[in-house]
């Protein structure tokens, strides 16, 4: 469990802080160009981590244990990062949705200073401490970023995504919140692997798992995580190497 810690909003840079949440390093390969790409990942379990499906379904198995690294910050300005052994798509996705979680498998023990973040336990109270976690490139080197968020009705949220024409079915997660950042300043775009995660009882909890979103003063989806920690349980049993 992570210990309660008091947050300022914005780039936070390569700090120790938040551990858990950290980035999977891929390669792409299209034609003959070969591109390096980045999507969040948060560790759940002692040597897994939980990704967005759809980005890690680019990447055949066998290219995944090759070309593939989880980094994470452990240490202000020091780094930890992992080769991967596989990973698991969660079986909505493609018949459901896109937007869903995959399990990554680490192929090395984690360091002492990187502990899984805490699951929500049943009617998990968010309160006001509700914080959006990621990573950024905006600075031509990746940070941490932290916003501080607000929970928006899913009517409410719907409807912004039908007025703009994001309505695709299979891009909405099947249990999703919804949020925006509500200290914005200025313009900016959700990206996959965002944590949404809250301190109100002292640990650091996940209470969800972003997907790509129109902006931070709009809207954002967030996989409702509680409805996956049955499988997360049974699938970190079973998989292999």
């Amino acid at each position: 469990m992570t210990k309660k810690s008091d947050l300022r909003e914005g780039i936070v840079g390569e700090k120790k802080t938040l551990p858990w949440v950290g980035v999977l390093r891929f390669h792409i390969h299209e034609d003959d160009t070969l591109k390096i790409a980045l999507t969040g990942i948060v560790l759940v379990k002692e040597n897994y981590c939980i990704t967005n499906a759809n980005d890690v379904a680019k990447i055949s198995h066998s290219k995944f244990t090759r070309e593939t690294k989880a980094m994470f910050i452990i240490k202000d300005n020091e780094t930890w990062s992992s080769a991967v052994l596989s990973y698991m798509m969660h079986p909505e996705y493609e018949f459901s949705t896109y937007n869903t979680i995959a399990l990554v498998e680490l192929a090395e023990h984690y360091e002492a200073e990187l502990k899984p973040i805490c699951w929500p336990e049943y009617n998990y109270n968010t309160s006001n401490n509700l914080y959006a976690v990621g990573y950024t490139d905006e600075n031509q080197f990746l940070e941490k970023i932290i916003y501080k968020v607000q929970y928006i009705e899913q009517k409410l949220c719907n409807e912004f995504y039908n007025r703009i024409g994001l309505k695709n079915n299979l891009n909405i997660p099947t249990h999703y919140f919804c949020a925006f950042a509500k200290n914005n300043k200025k313009n900016c775009v959700w990206e996959n692997g965002m944590a949404l995660v809250s301190n109100t009882t002292g640990p650091w909890t996940l209470i969800g798992f972003g997907v790509k979103g129109p902006g931070c003063a709009g809207p954002s989806r967030f996989i409702d995580i509680s409805k996956y920690l049955p499988w997360i349980e049974s699938s970190t049993d079973t998989m292999l190497y």
